[in-house]
């Protein structure tokens, strides 16, 4: 039987169901509470010369926590969650095998204190999937998978109460597969990634922005005893920041930005005999102070 839907059958051996659940726990100044749930679903079916395996796992979690952090009996408080999902099938149909599979990822977290004054929070996604597929000799495989996150947080920087604010955000994307007849592998692939960041302090009279992205494609493969790759990389990076510089609040701005490129095409022949090739490399960066 075929990796693809051996390996999904394998795995689904066996089906049940589980749920977990977590009790708090408190005292008089500090509490903590915790809750925790798992399910697990699957099992192999063979009717008429089809195989069909099939698994689902699904787990969730949250806690939360208070305490009192110092002699003036100002709190301290933390909660985060957590779930996660992913479904995995395989069907096998003569020579024909397809294994299809997803998952998800969710990620939550925040937490405060002297009241709130002091307070952050993040979250998280990350989106995954792939498919597998071998007919007649001929096998390819296809995966993507994303993911972003973004943070908040917030402190009282000294006694005035001017605020210190911090940003981020990333997001990220890479693909990628297989593709072999025999004579011909092909393997192309590519990612993604675009982050952020922003600081501001004395109530925002102090600030900083930072951006960055970045973009890698590739297609390497090899064909009749040859390989070959083509190659394009890209990244672009700006900062910006304003700096109150005296008391009469003048200030100081200045920004900076670059940019990057490369383009590869390259091949090698059979026996290692010569290598042609060429990469076009372009560089800019430009700094600007007012």
């Amino acid at each position: 039987m075929n990796t693809f839907t051996t390996r999904s059958i394998a795995t689904t051996a066996v089906a049940g169901l589980l749920v977990l659940g977590g009790a708090p726990m408190a005292s008089a100044d500090d509490s903590r509470q915790e809750n925790r749930q798992e399910s697990l679903l699957g099992g192999p079916i063979e009717l008429g010369g089809i195989q069909l395996g099939s698994k689902q796992d699904n787990s969730s979690s949250s806690s939360s926590s208070s305490t009192d952090s110092n002699d003036d009996e100002r709190e301290a408080r933390r909660s985060a969650e957590r779930e996660t999902s992913s479904r995995d099938v395989g069907l096998g149909v003569g020579d024909l095998r397809i294994d299809p599979r997803a998952s998800s990822l969710q990620e939550s977290s925040s937490s405060s204190e002297d009241e709130g004054e002091d307070r952050s929070s993040r979250s998280t996604t990350d989106l995954a999937g792939s498919l597998g597929i071998e007919f007649d000799g001929v096998s390819g495989f296809a995966a993507s998978d994303g993911s972003s996150a973004a943070g908040i947080a917030s402190e009282e920087s000294d006694g005035d109460g001017a605020e210190a604010q911090r940003s981020t955000s990333e997001q990220e994307r890479s693909i990628g597969g297989a593709f072999d007849t025999g004579s011909l592998q092909l393997r192309p692939g590519g990612s993604f990634l675009n982050d952020s960041a922003s600081d501001s302090q004395d109530d925002g009279d102090d600030s900083q922005r930072q951006q960055r992205s970045v973009l890698d494609l590739g297609a390497p493969f090899s064909y009749e005893g040859g390989t070959y790759v083509l190659d394009f990389f890209s990244s672009d990076s700006n900062q910006e920041q304003s700096i109150e510089t005296d008391e009469d609040g003048t200030e100081t701005d200045g920004s900076s930005s670059s940019e990057e490129r490369s383009e590869t095409i390259g091949g090698q022949l059979e026996g290692g005999q010569g290598d042609p090739g060429l990469t076009v490399d372009s560089e800019d960066l430009q700094l600007q102070d007012d």
